[in-house]
C-alpha cells in the first residue's frame, strides 16, 4: 500500500535523510531545503516543501518500503557524519507478517534496539518479550497488538549501546510514525517512554505530568475503498504513556514493579474500557443496558436498533464534550 498523500491533514514533511536517500538533484535539493527549515522552527511548510508529483510518489514510496520492510538500512546524519543504520518495521508482535495493519492496539517504543536487531524483528528481542510476558501475567492477550519504534533504526552509536533520541532523529522518524498511526488506525495507543509519547502527541510532555493521564488525539483517518481513499473520517485515539519498562523488568532499575504494575493495571483498564470488554460503572444497577458509543456510526446503528428491538420507555443519553463545546470553554 503506497503511503498517504503528504498534503495529508496532520502530516509532518518527510524528513531530509530520507529524501537524500532518493538521489535525484530534486531530492537532493529538498534534503536541503528540510535541513534549513529545522534552523527555522517558525517557518511555514510550504515555504520549504514544494515538489513535483514525481518526487512526492517517490517518497511515498520510500515511506511505504520503510513501513512494510522492504527497506532495510536507512542512513542517518548523525554529529556531522552519515552513518548506515539497520531497519525495523512495524509488525503484530506475534506475526511474521511486517507492516501497518489495522489493529485496535498500537504500542509505540522508543527505538530499535541492539537486541530486537538481532532478533530481527520489533520488540522480539529478549527484554521486550520479558515484557511480553508480563503483559500476559496480568491478564492481557498482546498477540494481536502492533507493535512499532518511533526510531526505526537502530542507534547511530549502537555499538556503545546509546539510546539518545536527538532532534535530527524526531524530524526524520516523526513523518513515518504519523503515516503509520493513519494507516494502523488503531483505538488506543501505548506509549513506551517520554520520547514516543512526545512523538505521537506531537508536543513535549514528561513523563510525570502524563502518569495516570488519558490524552485524547484526534486524527483524520483515510477510508479506503479497493486501491483508492473514498473519504476522510475524524476519530479521537486514546493515547496513554508510562516511564519505558525495559530497565525495570531486566535489572530492577529507574523504577520499582510495583510502580510499573501500577501503570500497566491503568493502561488495561482503560484498554477494557475502548475495547467495550468492561463497563465503567460507578454503582451496582439491575436490569440496565449501557453501551459505550464513540462514533456517529455507532450512535447511528444504536439508534437503528433501537427502533426495531426496543420496548422499554425510557432511553437516556449521556454526552460528553471532551473540552470542545463551543460556548464553554474546556467543557
Amino acid at each position: 500500500m503506497l503511503a498517504l498523500p503528504l498534503d495529508w491533514p496532520g502530516l509532518d514533511p518527510p524528513g531530509p535523510d530520507l529524501a537524500r536517500m532518493l538521489r535525484s538533484d530534486e531530492a537532493i535539493a529538498l534534503a536541503s531545503r528540510l535541513e534549513a527549515k529545522k534552523k527555522n522552527a517558525n517557518a511555514s511548510n510550504t515555504e520549504y516543501f514544494q515538489i513535483s508529483e514525481d518526487l512526492e510518489v517517490g517518497v511515498r514510496e520510500m515511506i511505504s518500503n520503510i513501513l512494510s520492510g522492504k527497506c532495510r538500512n536507512l542512513t542517518l546524519k548523525y554529529k556531522n557524519n552519515y552513518v548506515p543504520c539497520r531497519l525495523l518495521a512495524g509488525q503484530r508482535w506475534t506475526e511474521e507478517r511486517i507492516g501497518p495493519i489495522e489493529t485496535d492496539v498500537m504500542v509505540v517504543n522508543k527505538l530499535s534496539y541492539n537486541d530486537d536487531i538481532d532478533a530481527k524483528g520489533t520488540m522480539l528481542g529478549e527484554t521486550s518479550l520479558v515484557f511480553y510476558d508480563y503483559l500476559v501475567d496480568k491478564g492481557a492477550d498482546p498477540s494481536d497488538w502492533y507493535v512499532t519504534n518511533f526510531v526505526k533504526t537502530q542507534h547511530p552509536e549502537w555499538d556503545v549501546k546509546s539510546t539518545t533520541v536527538l532532534a535530527g532523529m524526531i524530524a526524520e522518524f516523526k513523518p513515518i510514525l504519523q503515516q503509520e498511526i493513519l494507516l494502523v488506525q488503531p483505538k488506543i495507543i501505548l506509549c513506551l517512554g517520554t520520547e514516543a509519547l512526545t512523538a505521537v502527541l506531537g508536543k513535549k510532555i514528561t513523563m510525570a505530568a502524563a502518569t495516570n493521564v488519558v490524552f485524547h488525539v484526534p486524527f483524520i483517518f483515510p477510508v479506503f475503498a479497493g486501491e483508492g481513499i473514498a473519504a476522510k473520517r475524524e476519530r479521537e485515539v486514546v493515547v496513554i504513556g508510562i516511564p519505558h519498562p525495559h530497565s525495570v523488568l531486566r535489572k530492577g532499575e529507574h523504577g520499582s514493579l510495583d510502580d510499573l504494575d501500577a501503570n500497566i493495571d491503568f493502561f488495561l483498564g482503560h484498554l477494557n474500557s475502548v475495547l467495550g470488554k468492561q463497563e465503567i460503572i460507578h454503582y451496582k444497577e439491575e436490569g440496565l443496558d449501557h453501551r459505550v458509543i464513540t462514533s456517529l456510526s455507532e450512535l447511528e446503528d444504536l439508534a437503528a436498533e433501537i427502533e426495531e428491538t426496543c420496548e422499554d420507555n425510557l432511553i437516556a443519553i449521556d454526552s460528553e464534550w471532551n473540552g470542545k463545546h463551543p460556548q464553554n470553554q474546556n467543557a
